[in-house]
């Protein structure tokens, strides 16, 4: 049984990154198996990937298998660290900067503009006097989020304001971010 596949990248070029999403080999027996990456690979790095299948620790049969996970765990304490911001408020990610950020997590261009285009739609649709209204008073339930955002308006943004109770849409947003 093929456990992990370890991928090995040497630097040959100045920017020669690459962006990994999964590796799918073919098993002597015929059947396929994917093993999910969906990070860049940059510098002289060897990465070691597991089958997507969830599995729970306990479930972790061999030692080579509890190493990967613990190895993999550590680092991910080293890449994403958090910081208070602000007392009672909750942890922010420990960047400063977009470029702070680990590679993987950061949004590309095209987000950024999307953000940028969003930012200045909603201020020009915003009525300034509601906006500081919403915001110095207490909100009874999501009909009042919902005033201020009714002018900003996308397929996306219609959508989640659909299925925003629905549990698809809590894993979806837990698993990708809210952005």
């Amino acid at each position: 049984e093929i456990l992990l596949v370890k991928i090995e990248k040497r630097k040959y070029w100045v920017h020669d990154d690459w962006y990994c999403r999964y590796i799918t080999i073919k098993t002597p027996q015929g059947e396929y198996k994917e093993f999910p990456c969906y990070r860049w690979i940059a510098d002289d790095k060897e990465i070691e990937l597991r089958d997507g299948k969830a599995r729970l620790p306990r479930d972790d049969q061999t030692q080579i298998v509890k190493q990967h996970r613990r190895r993999e765990l550590e680092q991910r304490q080293k890449s994403y660290r958090w910081k208070e911001w602000h007392p009672g408020f909750p942890l922010s990610i420990d960047a400063n900067f977009h470029k702070d950020l680990p590679r993987d997590i950061q949004f590309d261009t095209e987000k950024g503009v999307d953000f940028v285009l969003n930012y200045s739609k909603a201020m020009e649709n915003l009525y300034l006097n509601r906006f500081m209204y919403m915001f110095q008073t207490s909100w009874s339930d999501f009909a009042d989020f919902e005033q201020i955002f009714v002018r900003i308006s996308n397929t996306i943004s219609d959508y989640v304001m659909q299925h925003w109770q629905e549990d698809f849409m809590f894993g979806y947003q837990f698993l990708n971010g809210c952005n």
